[in-house]
């Protein structure tokens, strides 16, 4: 019986609380920077069709009808 856990007291149960939620605090921070890109602007329709055109994905008369209807949906 070397483990009371009744003999703990009110400060060391405070800081048992305090210590395990330090650590799902690090996990969290942890989990939320990890690092996914969210964080990242994502491209426009338009970057799309130009990276689309410049990677030859596309022709020109394609890129400039697309570019159009992008344009007149706005």
């Amino acid at each position: 019986m070397w483990c009371n856990a009744g003999n703990m007291g009110f400060w060391g149960w405070t800081m048992m609380i305090f210590l395990w939620g330090g650590i799902a605090a690090l996990v969290v921070w942890a989990v939320r920077s990890g690092g996914t890109g969210r964080d990242q602007p994502q491209p426009t329709a338009l970057e799309i069709l130009e990276r689309r055109l410049a990677s030859g994905d596309i022709a020109r008369d394609e890129y400039e009808e697309l570019r159009r209807l992008l344009g007149s949906g706005r």
